[in-house]
């Protein structure tokens, strides 16, 4: 399959850089995530061509519309064939739901009689036929997003950018209107970069995913392989799982932090760890943690056990009930390895605990606590 995008964008802000490399195949659909200040926003926005790069070269099909240096290469916004859709739709107040999608048409030279049938068209797609003659004002958030989804597919770009459109939805209307995306986009065909925040809308939309930190490209890969196999710890708490890194040391994880051991009980697990220094990573989902409070049953605990000495750092609330993400300490309290404090470094777990346990514990950040790890659940694989 061809590629509908090729970009190496390069973008020096201040003390900041986004140095980033996107392939895109025709027809496909790759989710951007990554923390804020990651610089997913600013690599829209240069191929979108609202942000010049320092450097690099991005091309939309067999086109060049951006090469910093070379003469002639920054080609408008408007002559990309990209189109830009946000949090917020930025209908024009001023027109109808109809004439909103209608500007999208007129503006590729289709006449005014056909501009309305196909814009009458599009909205009944979105399932607003019934709306065409509404100004936003009178939409609510979800109908205008619905509205401005219609004006950007309408607009038959080679390129949508989809810059977190749910963000600013309820989780009804966003769950409706991500069913909307996935059939659209499908239906048309349609290149897209989505950017979002949510796991759920890059294993509903996307087939890759791309993960950005720090201005850089830290993991690519089909979404699902990503998500199971995160390389970085960002990447691991978008999956919810918790991801340590260790050496293998008597076919046990031994982490590189605070000293601590898991076992694990797979054969994939026991042969990543068969010899000893091999380079490991363990990764297990909080449901596999369990937390107990500390007290005078805790010699058991510490460095070279798989009960781990911890202490809160702070508490999540969950659906089902409390995520208590927390940092390794010795039998004296002391953080082993970790900064004390709100931060959650590399050396931290999570444990999901129910709400009726997490009333017993009573816990608080602050609190010494002892995790057991339930081995099933741990994979150790090679890093």
């Amino acid at each position: 399959m061809s590629a509908a995008l090729e970009a190496h964008v390069v973008v020096d802000r201040g003390g900041f850089r986004l140095d980033a490399t996107l392939e895109v195949a025709a027809g496909e659909i790759v989710a951007v995530m990554g923390p804020s200040g990651a610089g997913k926003s600013t690599l829209l926005g240069a191929l979108a061509g609202l942000v010049r790069p320092t450097s690099g070269r991005i091309r939309v099909g067999d086109r060049t519309v951006d090469e910093p240096g070379a003469r002639r290469a920054h080609v408008p916004p408007m002559r990309r064939g990209v189109v830009l859709l946000g949090q917020e739709p930025r209908l024009f107040p001023h027109l109808t739901a109809a004439q909103n999608v209608a500007f999208s048409l007129r503006a590729r030279g289709i006449g005014r009689a056909q501009a309305r049938a196909e814009a009458s068209a599009w909205l009944d797609r979105v399932r607003l036929a019934e709306l065409g003659t509404a100004r936003p004002a009178a939409l609510s958030g979800g109908q205008q997003q619905r509205v401005a989804l219609a004006r950007a597919l309408a607009a038959a770009p080679s390129i949508v950018l989809l810059d977190e459109p749910l963000t600013s939805l309820d989780a009804e209307t966003a769950a409706d209107v991500r069913t909307l995306l996935v059939a659209e986009l499908a239906a048309s065909g349609t290149t897209a970069v989505l950017v979002t925040h949510d796991a759920v809308d890059a294993v509903a939309l996307a087939a890759r995913l791309v993960v950005l930190e720090d201005g850089r490209v830290t993991q690519v890969g089909a979404t699902r392989d990503v998500l199971s196999v995160p390389a970085t710890r960002f990447a691991a708490a978008l999956a919810g799982l918790d991801r340590l890194e260790g050496v293998a040391s008597g076919g046990a994880f031994v982490h590189d932090v605070s000293g601590l051991v898991l076992q694990a009980d797979d054969a994939a697990s026991v042969a990543a760890a068969a010899v000893d220094g091999t380079p490991l990573v363990a990764v297990l989902p909080p449901s596999a943690v369990r937390i107990d409070a500390a007290d005078g049953a805790t010699a058991d605990a510490g460095a070279g056990s798989d009960a781990w000495r911890a202490r809160v750092v702070r508490l999540e609330a969950t659906v089902g009930g409390v995520r208590v993400v927390t940092t390794p300490v010795d039998a004296d309290g002391r953080s082993a390895g970790a900064q004390p404090g709100p931060r959650v470094d590399a050396a931290s777990v999570s444990a999901e605990v129910p709400v009726a346990a997490m009333a017993e514990l009573a816990l608080a950040p602050g609190d010494r606590v002892v995790l057991r790890i339930d081995r099933r659940h741990v994979r150790l694989l090679r890093r």
